[in-house]
C-alpha cells in the first residue's frame, strides 16, 4: 500500500476543510459568507408551494408592500440581535424537505432560509458582510460575534413581506405551531418570535440541552396551512472542536 507524504496529506486536508473551518473570517469572501448563510450545516434552503388564503405570488411577493389584512397575514414585533436584521439571501431553490406539496404544475413557490443565528460561524459570516475589512477590529462587530447567546436563535427569511404586518392572533398560532424536534426528546417550544421585514426570529431555550448524541434536531413551523421543515444534522455543526448552534 502506497503511504502519502505528511506534507502532501496534510495539504490534502486542507484543500477539503470547510471554508470556515480552513481560514478565519476576517478572509471570507462575499461568496462563501452567502453560502454559510444560505447553503451550509447551520442553514439549510427549502422551497414551500404556496396553497391555500393568503395570496401569495411566489418569490415576486418578498418585495413590494401590498395588499392589507387578512386573518393569515403575519405577526408584528421589534427585530431582535443574533443576525436578525441581516436575514440573508434566500435565492437558490436547493430543496431540503417541503410540507404542503411540492411547487410545480402550476401552483407558486416560495425559497426560504432556515437559519441557526446564535450559532459562531453565522454570527462571524454576519459581521464580515456588515463591517467588512473592519468585521476584526470593529468594537460593534466585535459586540455581534461575543455577545452571550441566551436562546438558540432560528431565523426563517425570504418570507412575503406582508408577513411582517400582522397581529398577536397570528404570532400566537406561529409559535403553538413551531418547535425543534429530537428523537427521544419532548419538542422544544418556543419563547419568543419577532419579526424583522421579510424574517420570523423564533428563540427557543437554551434550558433544554441539544449535543452531538441527539444526531438530528428538525425545525417545524406552519404558515398557513403550509408546513416548513428543515432537519439539521448535529455531527456537521462542529466548529472550534464542538458542536455550535
Amino acid at each position: 500500500m502506497k503511504i502519502l507524504p505528511l506534507p502532501l496529506i496534510f495539504a490534502v486536508s486542507l484543500w477539503a476543510a470547510d471554508f470556515w473551518q480552513s481560514k478565519p473570517y476576517t478572509e471570507w469572501t462575499d461568496k462563501e459568507i452567502q453560502k454559510i448563510l444560505s447553503n451550509s450545516p447551520w442553514s439549510k434552503e427549502v422551497v414551500v408551494s404556496l396553497s391555500g388564503g393568503g395570496g401569495g405570488s411566489g418569490k415576486g411577493s418578498r418585495k413590494g408592500g401590498g395588499g392589507g389584512g387578512g386573518g393569515d397575514t403575519g405577526f408584528d414585533g421589534p427585530a431582535t440581535g443574533s443576525g436578525g436584521g441581516n436575514a440573508g439571501p434566500s435565492s437558490r431553490a436547493n430543496v431540503n424537505e417541503v410540507g404542503g406539496g411540492t411547487p410545480g404544475g402550476g401552483t407558486p413557490g416560495m425559497t426560504l432560509v432556515v437559519s441557526w443565528r446564535t450559532a459562531l460561524p453565522l454570527r462571524q459570516a454576519i459581521a464580515k458582510q456588515k463591517f467588512g475589512a473592519e468585521a476584526g477590529t470593529s468594537p460593534e462587530a466585535k459586540k455581534v460575534i461575543e455577545e452571550p447567546q441566551k436562546h438558540y436563535v432560528i431565523v426563517v427569511a425570504g418570507l412575503p413581506a406582508r408577513m411582517g404586518r400582522g397581529g398577536a392572533e397570528m404570532k400566537e398560532a406561529l409559535l403553538k405551531n413551531t418547535s425543534l424536534s429530537i428523537k427521544g426528546k419532548e419538542p422544544i417550544v418556543p419563547e419568543d418570535l419577532q419579526s424583522s421585514g421579510t424574517a420570523a426570529i423564533f428563540m427557543f431555550p437554551k434550558t433544554v440541552a441539544i449535543d452531538l448524541d441527539d444526531k438530528e434536531v428538525e425545525f417545524s413551523t406552519k404558515l398557513g396551512q403550509t408546513m416548513v421543515k428543515a432537519k439539521f444534522k448535529l455531527k456537521d455543526m462542529v466548529f472550534n472542536g464542538k458542536l455550535d448552534l
